[in-house]
């Protein structure tokens, strides 16, 4: 595994969370100016189809008003109410000579007059002229659709009858002075009209390099040049989710692919019902309004590794300033782990570091102490382990002397006396023998189960707790009960020896000092723990005084040994509990 040092991991630390901070703030930085920065595009087109919209709205109602001026002019309504009209008129009218020579947008005036079209192109001694429905079906079909209207009627655009580029008619209805309409007139006007207005290719009216502003029809079809698309009126399709939206009577902004599949920001807005049925949309490439949104994230980029690079050496230098005491307590510490006691470490920093190292100075002092009591308990355990085994031993000799020893004299002197007996004597005294054989027999047993029960290895622990306490119960006169819960086979012979020995001086105690009647002994196992307890309705002592007596530390010793809590309730007169808690044992 590859090992990391705490200076190289202080370095680390202080880049990722330097780092990670700059960038979220320089994230959020270039979120928030690109959302600004869209809203103000937003802002931009909308005003711009606005001014658009009403630039084009105004166009078409300063040319319908100089219809509605024809209407009314004396040099026409000889020709508009007179009764009889014979078809060819020379064509004079000086208001009619100003709206043409002021704009330049009509090529000709067109009149309805008793269901007969009439028209004449401008120029040098023009007449009216009747015209047939098959020399111009489409301004005929139009001016009839107006007629039906009875209101001011702004055609769609169709060719023009030089076969080059395209018109539309403002049409106008005459009614004569009992408001019956008896005419209809109208002026056909070019479609270069209307791209004086839309096609604006200046990069300083808000639309720059990628952006403009077009009219497109019902029919998804330009009704304006395009910026990007030569001879595009009526040609190119523009069916769009833009255009869609802006004929469903949604007015707004939105981001979306043009035509030309580039994804831009574009407003739209539908013109007024009076007026033709087409939308109005600007836009603008997405390219290039974020241009400043590129300027902005190249310093963000900038100072972020600027930043970074100054964050660095800070923290080499912090991490070196903070670790460089921490390294001396590290070498104090594996000093001290070779067992070089009493190594101080020197660190004048007055901070937590050097309060550990003031604590690292003190607890290599309190070792070396802690060394000197180690040897002297070492000393005392072993003391009292040979004691013990003395002890042990003691009690062993004195068993086999005052028990087995006896018994083997009075054999030797029963042997002894047969030949100086009489036949009938002698029997008896083989019967003795026989029978002191036996009890010889049973002590030698008694003796070995003292000090490895055979039922322990042979049976298991359970077995050999039933019959210990058994033979607790026979000698001593007090009534042992013994339960236990649980499979305890797979548990070590270690800790089967250890509990059946915590449990012998455990009753052993009971027998010998508690005065009681009856006793129990308890042991259960779970799945993570076993528990035993110990219970008799002796005497008791107080436990305040301490538990001087070898037994008690000695169970003590093998529950900690195993790795358990060993824990002695007793009241006087009122009996005592011993209760241990191990880990489940495997």
């Amino acid at each position: 595994m590859l090992k990391i040092s705490l200076f190289e991991k202080m370095i680390i630390a202080f880049m990722l969370l330097s780092m990670g901070a700059i960038s979220i703030v320089g994230m959020y930085s270039y979120n928030s100016a690109q959302s600004a920065q869209m809203a103000r595009t937003y802002d931009q087109l909308a005003s711009v189809k606005y001014l658009k919209k009403k630039q084009v709205e105004a166009f078409y109602a300063e040319r319908v008003d100089e219809v509605l001026s024809l209407t009314r002019d004396p040099a026409l309504s000889v020709i508009l109410h007179k009764k009889t009209y014979s078809g060819v008129t020379k064509l004079f009218s000086p208001l009619l000579k100003n709206i043409i020579g002021s704009h330049g947008f009509y090529s000709r005036i067109i009149l309805l007059r008793d269901n007969h079209i009439y028209s004449s192109y401008f120029g040098p001694g023009s007449l009216f002229k009747e015209q047939t429905v098959s020399e111009d079906l489409k301004t005929d079909s139009i001016f009839r659709l107006a007629v039906n209207m009875k209101r001011p009627f702004i055609s769609d655009l169709f060719p023009h009858d030089s076969g080059t580029g395209w018109s539309q008619l403002i049409i106008v209805p005459v009614n004569n002075q009992d408001n019956k309409q008896i005419a209809a007139i109208g002026l056909e006007l070019f479609s270069t009209a209307i791209d004086s207005i839309m096609p604006d290719n200046n990069p300083l009216n808000g639309l720059g390099k990628s952006g403009e502003a077009y009219l497109v029809g019902k029919d998804r079809f330009l009704r304006s040049s395009s910026r990007f698309i030569p001879n595009s009126i009526l040609r190119a399709r523009i069916d769009t989710s833009t255009a869609r939206l802006a004929f469903s009577g949604s007015d707004g902004t939105w981001l979306l692919n043009d035509y030309r599949g580039t994804e831009v920001l574009g407003a739209f807005s539908q013109l007024s019902p009076s007026y033709p049925y087409w939308a109005i949309i600007a836009e603008i490439d997405m390219h290039e309004a974020m241009i400043p949104i590129i300027s902005i994230r190249n310093n963000i980029i900038f100072i972020t590794v600027f930043i970074a690079v100054v964050v660095f050496f800070a923290t080499w230098l912090l991490s070196r300033k903070i670790t460089k005491p921490i390294i001396k307590l590290q070498k104090a510490a594996q000093k001290l782990g070779r067992g070089n006691l009493g190594t101080h470490v020197e660190v004048d920093t007055n901070d937590e570091i050097g309060e550990l190292a003031e604590s690292f100075n003190q607890m290599s002092d309190k070792l070396m102490e802690n060394e000197d009591l180690l040897k002297k308990e070492r000393a005392r355990r072993m003391r009292a382990a040979f004691d013990g085994q003395d002890t042990e031993r003691h009690r062993l000799s004195r068993e086999l002397h005052d028990g087995l020893g006896q018994s083997l004299i009075a054999q030797k002197l029963r042997l002894e006396a047969i030949g100086l007996t009489d036949t009938e004597k002698a029997m008896v005294s083989l019967q003795e023998m026989k029978k002191c054989s036996d009890q010889l027999v049973d002590e030698v047993r008694r003796i070995s189960n003292a000090l490895m029960p055979a039922q322990l290895t042979q049976f298991g622990l359970i077995p050999a707790l039933k019959q210990h306490c058994d033979e607790v119960s026979g000698y001593s006169g007090i009534e042992v009960s013994f339960d236990s819960t649980g499979n305890f086979d797979m548990m070590s012979r270690k800790a089967k020896t250890y509990l059946f020995r915590i449990i012998q001086e455990a009753l052993n105690n009971i027998v010998k000092h508690a005065g009681a009647s009856t006793a129990s002994v308890e042991i259960a196992q779970t799945r993570e723990h076993i528990f035993l307890s110990i219970n008799d309705n002796g005497k008791g002592f107080n436990t305040e005084n301490g538990c001087s007596g070898n037994g008690i530390n000695n169970m003590r010793e093998r529950t900690s040994l195993l790795g358990g809590n060993f824990t002695i309730f007793s009241q006087t007169a009122k009996g005592t509990t011993i209760e241990i808690q191990l880990p489940s044992i495997r």
